[in-house]
């Protein structure tokens, strides 16, 4: 309680206490505490008294800082007690308030008993030029009038602001309230048709305020949106426009509260924000432990596709996508998407490279996936997501239990590192931005797994980093067989991997296999004889020109496998269109070099 001397401030207080009105009160009384259980909202509130002196002032500065709320009393029968409103109390109000969380404000005329003024004409453009002001009241209480509802209007302006839904200048909702608006319409709109039909209303209205509307209730919904906002309603149900109109109808019947009950419902904060707790929850996971989404994740991302196909075409096209994520910050993937995925031959994300995606989003970073779970309406995003025990954990139990992989990709540059993502995608080459990773679906034993494949820029600097190459599952060195100088860096990563003592399946592919072969200027041997000495495959060619049997990419999961037994024996299977086939393949590889060379 804040204002002049002698406007009144503690005379309010003690009134609505004994419900009477005393002649002589104290300057200041101790802080005030109504408690919880005579509210709706079951909130107690401190009222503080405030002192007029002067010398109280930093102490006065101090409460003000402090409060939730502010009650700005003064004297409708002494003027100047209202004029200091705008050229003292509401400036030194929002100053204090600088950097902080503003403070509503419930403007108190007070002394009503004493004047026949109509103040709306004079508290209308400081309510204006103020917006923190909430509202005004004018009380006495001196004969009880109003005073109960100063209280009640500034507990509820800290439970329901309205400054941060309403413009009270423009006379209309605020920017970011109708972004949340439209985030929970887009939510409750379950068929996608652009309007809430008869059911829709019922389970937003259950939802929200625990009971379903009952017809007549929807029907007298209906034509109160019909009369007075035509445009908001049509034969499919109630369309945006008529659902702002109804949001701005309880802004205008002071039911502030009824509009917070919604966004709250929808998990957002008193800032329009969904809540952080919402967005980034705790899902327990550990170091060495890894995310995949869980078959209600799967579920979710699946539904979401086939919801946005709005032409069934078994594929997401760049409208598609832009029209999903209008309740989002945007696709979370960048300028990389949908690179990274497979597409149908229009380029559109077809559902296996959309689960795909999502699949890798989560493995590689499981917060991004549960804020868009979301932002995209999942109730309770952790529910999405599996945590599962990792690589080591695997390694360890020799029983693998995760479904989604990924597998690094070392080369020197031009060693096709990029095409051989792009084969695994079935896409020729495309832009990129950075470093790629792809993923699609890999199957082994008639089972689906996901398997992401990844290239760096410094292959060096990902082999030193202990943490990355923990969450690798195998490591696929490329050498370019028409490349004198390309086995070197390979040879060279591979030494250093084994000087970590890391434990990763190594596989070896020479590319290019439809050029010429060189041989390889290498300080450690000939490809076979340097594979040999550190216990892997010998190498085996591939040329991605040529085309890529889908067999070979499932059998990259064959040495992650192979784990499970503990052996470090595999069968990479290389298809007849790549120059050498798996059964006698490298004896085949070297017998051609040697023919090429002499």
């Amino acid at each position: 309680m804040v204002g002049d001397e002698q406007v009144g401030k503690t005379s309010i207080i003690t009134s609505i206490l004994s419900e009477t009105f005393q002649e002589k009160v104290a300057p200041v009384i101790p802080v005030v505490t109504i408690p919880p259980d005579i509210n709706q909202d079951k909130v107690a509130t401190n009222i503080v008294d405030t002192s007029s002196r002067t010398t109280d002032w930093l102490h006065v500065e101090e409460e003000i800082k402090a409060a939730n709320s502010i009650v700005l009393v003064f004297d409708v029968d002494r003027i100047d007690t209202f004029a200091r409103v705008t050229t003292f109390w509401l400036p030194q109000l929002r100053t204090l308030r600088t950097g902080r969380r503003s403070a509503p404000i419930i403007l108190v005329g007070n002394k009503i008993d004493k004047s026949k003024t109509d103040w709306t004409q004079y508290v209308a453009p400081i309510m204006k030029e103020y917006p923190e002001v909430e509202t005004c009241v004018l009380c006495s209480a001196k004969t009880l009038l109003n005073t109960q509802n100063i209280f009640y209007f500034a507990q509820k302006a800290v439970m329901y602001p309205l400054f941060p839904l309403f413009d009270i200048t423009e006379n209309k909702l605020k920017h970011e309230c109708v972004t949340a608006l439209k985030r929970i319409f887009r939510l409750c709109d379950r068929d996608k048709d652009n309007a809430l039909n008869d059911q829709e209303l019922k389970e937003f209205q259950l939802k929200c305020f625990g009971s379903p509307l009952q017809p007549d209730e929807i029907e007298a919904v209906k034509n109160l949106v019909r009369k007075n906002c035509p445009e908001g309603i049509s034969d499919r149900g109630i369309s945006f426009a008529g659902f702002l109109f109804v949001q701005h109808l309880f802004i205008q019947q002071g039911k502030t509260d009824t509009l917070w009950s919604i966004l709250r419902k929808f998990n957002y904060d008193d800032d329009l924000n969904l809540q952080e707790d919402f967005l980034n929850p705790d899902i327990g996971i550990q170091p060495g432990q890894t995310c995949e989404l869980s078959s209600f994740g799967y579920q979710f991302f699946t539904h979401l596709f086939k919801q946005f196909d709005k032409d069934e075409d078994g594929a997401l096209s760049q409208s598609e996508i832009n029209d999903l994520f209008e309740i989002s910050p945007g696709q979370p993937w960048g300028k990389n998407f949908p690179s990274q995925t497979v597409v149908n031959k229009d380029g559109n994300v077809t559902l296996q490279g959309w689960i795909a995606q999502w699949s890798m989003t989560t493995l590689l970073d499981y917060k991004v996936t549960l804020r868009y779970l979301a932002y995209l309406g999942f109730e309770f995003p952790p529910q999405a997501i599996t945590v599962t025990r990792g690589r080591r954990g695997d390694v360890n139990h020799k029983k693998i239990t995760r479904n989604v992989f990924q597998a690094f990709v070392f080369g020197a540059r031009r060693s096709g590192k990029s095409s051989f993502l792009h084969s695994f995608i079935g896409r020729d080459r495309v832009e990129s931005f950075g470093a790629l990773s792809v993923v699609n679906a890999a199957y082994i034993d008639g089972k689906e797994k996901y398997l992401v494949l990844r290239e760096f820029s410094n292959d060096q600097e990902v082999v030193e980093n202990q943490e990355k190459m923990e969450g690798c599952d195998e490591v696929i060195m490329l050498y370019d067989l028409h490349d004198a100088n390309s086995f070197s860096h390979v040879a060279d990563l591979h030494k250093q991997i084994s000087s970590y003592q890391y434990d990763h399946p190594v596989i070896y592919f020479g590319t290019k296999a439809d050029l010429a072969l060189v041989q390889q200027n290498s300080k450690n041997g000939t490809p076979e004889d340097f594979t040999k000495s550190m216990g892997v495959e010998a190498p085996k060619p591939i040329s991605v020109k040529k085309g890529v049997d889908p067999d070979f990419f499932n059998s990259l999961l064959n040495p992650i496998f192979a784990q499970e037994s503990g052996s470090n024996r595999w069968l990479i299977f290389v298809g007849i269109g790549l120059v050498a086939i798996a059964v006698g393949g490298v004896l085949y590889w070297r017998y051609k070099k040697m023919r090429n060379l002499h």
